[in-house]
């Protein structure tokens, strides 16, 4: 019986890198290429209609990154969801787990020899000795989506929620996008007034002292109004209900440790 070919999507923002590893990948035997991405949304809408066995997946892209379409992806109801390989210039070992732990089957870093990246796609193409590709790919995926049973968005809202954070508030997706910061890049939380509020004020078209008040009130409410001793078991210590010594700061640093341990 004749050997699938392995359909490939590529996403990254930068067109000449995509240009030269769609021609090049499209030289490969059994290898084909059914779109390119140049943004994260673009590179959802493709995984939805092409269906591809494997994305090649850049980390940093506009409008929405590369692990963003990890978690998006994720969540699609869709026939047979893709084996993703991460691309990346950035070769820290927090955000190879991130990627790892959302489902990606491999994270290579920039630059790279392709030859290495055509020898992973057949990997994943012959793994249990399979001929059909998609096969092969789906039990990767499977396996993979195992690794974490929840992506690190819900992880947080699960938090939040736990200590009686209702989700209607708007310091809930302040607090929300924050700690997703600091899981991303642990320095932020040494930055809060000068990136952190201000990163989140943007994209929420507001001000940051909006931002920060928010924030603030928020965690004044589940204090007050959440779970007997759920933000002390968060903390680490006692903290009464009427306190105004938890700051975002702490807040935002436990919950994004809790989020890395889990």
């Amino acid at each position: 019986m004749q050997q699938k070919n392995v359909r490939i999507v590529i996403a990254d923002d930068n067109e000449d890198f995509c240009e030269i590893l769609s021609e090049y990948l499209s030289s490969q035997s059994g290898i084909e290429i059914v779109g390119t991405a140049g943004n994260g949304l673009e590179a959802m809408e493709l995984i939805q209609t092409k269906e591809p066995d494997v994305v090649i997946l850049d980390i940093i892209m506009p409008h929405l990154d590369g692990l963003g379409v990890l978690e998006r992806a994720n969540a699609l109801n869709i026939k047979s969801r893709p084996v993703f390989i991460i691309l990346s210039a950035l070769g820290q070992d927090k955000i190879t787990n991130i990627a790892i732990n959302l489902g990606a089957a491999f994270f290579m870093v920039k630059p790279f020899d392709m030859d290495v990246l055509v020898s992973r796609i057949k990997q994943l193409k012959e793994i249990d000795g399979r001929e059909e590709s998609t096969g092969a790919m789906s039990d990767i995926a499977a396996h993979h989506r195992t690794i974490s049973e929840e992506s690190v968005d819900l992880k947080i809202s699960r938090i939040l929620h736990e200590v009686g954070i209702p989700s209607h508030l708007k310091g809930f997706q302040y607090l929300k996008m924050a700690i997703q910061m600091v899981v991303d890049d642990s320095t932020m939380i040494n930055a809060v007034t000068k990136r952190l509020y201000p990163g989140i004020a943007a994209k929420f078209k507001t001000v940051p002292i909006n931002v920060e008040r928010a924030m603030r009130n928020t965690i004044a409410i589940a204090l007050s109004r959440g779970p007997r001793g759920s933000m002390s078991e968060l903390l680490g210590y006692e903290v009464a209900a009427d306190s105004s010594k938890v700051t975002n700061s702490e807040f935002i640093a436990r919950v994004a440790d809790r989020v890395r341990l889990e």
